[in-house]
């Protein structure tokens, strides 16, 4: 009984760490979603401080340089974006599976718990299984003495058994 008891308390501490991982999980992917839109505001400041100094400079923002800069700024915040949701994913990932383990080592435990139960149950009953000390019978009374002490038995003798022949149906029809 104690190893099925011992296994619950395991399932219930690996049920408790498989939703905490669960929540880590669903945290790591906003965070990463919240990390991208942090990256997005930083890059626009970044192509308004661009657009700035283009146009305190006098170029044609819409060609040569002035539109390379702007082309290369919007790559590397569209490349940036992407990574943070990638690691926020792969962090989100990590923590699903390490959920899946949790669940698993709690389904293991309980499992063992139950099989280590059955099996305590069983060797306590061949422990004292002619006696009947496994439903808690006590022990079995010892046989009566028929002869006082010292006396000689004598054995009866039993007729030997007769066989029979079976007729038709299988019908005895007499000893032989």
């Amino acid at each position: 009984m104690g190893s099925v008891m011992g296994a619950m308390a395991q399932q219930q501490v690996a049920e408790y760490n498989k939703q905490v991982a669960d929540i880590n999980a669903e945290a790591a992917s906003k965070e990463g979603y919240a990390q991208a839109g942090q990256t997005i505001d930083e890059f626009k400041e970044l192509a308004a401080s661009q657009r700035a100094a283009i146009g305190k400079s006098g170029a044609d923002p819409s060609s040569g340089s002035a539109a390379n800069i702007a082309f290369d700024t919007e790559k590397k915040k569209q490349f940036a974006f992407q990574t943070d949701i990638w690691r926020g994913q792969v962090e989100s990932t990590k923590w699903q599976n390490q959920a899946k383990l949790y669940g698993a080592e709690g389904k293991a435990a309980m499992t063992s718990g139950i099989i280590g139960g059955f099996s305590g149950l069983l060797s306590g009953m061949s422990g004292g299984l002619g006696q009947g000390q496994a439903i808690g019978l006590g022990a079995a009374p010892a046989a009566p003495a028929l002869a006082p002490a010292g006396a000689t038995t004598v054995p009866i003798p039993r007729p030997k058994p007769r066989p029979y022949i079976l007729g038709p149906g299988g019908l005895i029809v007499g000893g032989i």
